[in-house]
């Protein structure tokens, strides 16, 4: 897949999990926290920070830079950019080490990765700050609508078929 599509494919994906996700977390809140809401939650959770973090690697054409220094400096651009005066600077890549933990989480079954991975509650309350700062430009400043490649329309009209 070529780079921009897979950055436009990417962005798509991030945007859908994310706004799946903050409808889920609205539902809770408001009190329905059914066991099956809670999985499909922590589910949605995982897709969307796993989005995340692929749609960041599209954007890493430099192989210089390695993949946790580019999500610290990241984090740290946009603190900076957007004025999160109360919101503490990344220290030493730990933020960009568990995220790229979670994203491995997500997509290895290993016993390794599992055992290195952080609990994902513990995640979202060290680091939820940062990630809505990792969708603030995606979310701005890419109105991309979802590209119906071949590929897709082609899946779609197989699912039809049944």
């Amino acid at each position: 897949m070529e780079i921009t599509k897979k950055k436009s494919f990417e962005f798509n994906l991030v945007k859908q999990k994310y706004e799946c996700f903050v409808f889920l977390q609205r539902l809770m809140i408001l009190g329905n926290t059914t066991d099956e809401i809670k999985v499909v939650v922590y589910s949605v959770y995982l897709e969307f920070l796993s989005s995340l973090y692929e749609f960041y690697m599209a954007f890493r054409e430099n192989n210089d830079i390695a993949r946790d220094e580019l999500i610290t400096q990241e984090i740290k651009k946009l603190i900076i950019f957007l004025r999160c005066d109360d919101v503490e600077l990344p220290q030493n890549n730990d933020f960009a080490k568990q995220f790229r933990d979670i994203r491995n989480f997500k997509y290895h079954t290993s016993k390794e990765c599992i055992a290195k991975c952080p609990s994902v509650a513990e995640f979202y309350h060290k680091y939820h700050r940062y990630i809505v700062l990792l969708m603030q430009p995606p979310l701005f400043s890419w109105e991309h609508s979802t590209e119906l490649w071949e590929d897709i329309n082609l899946f779609a009209d197989e699912i039809i078929k049944e």
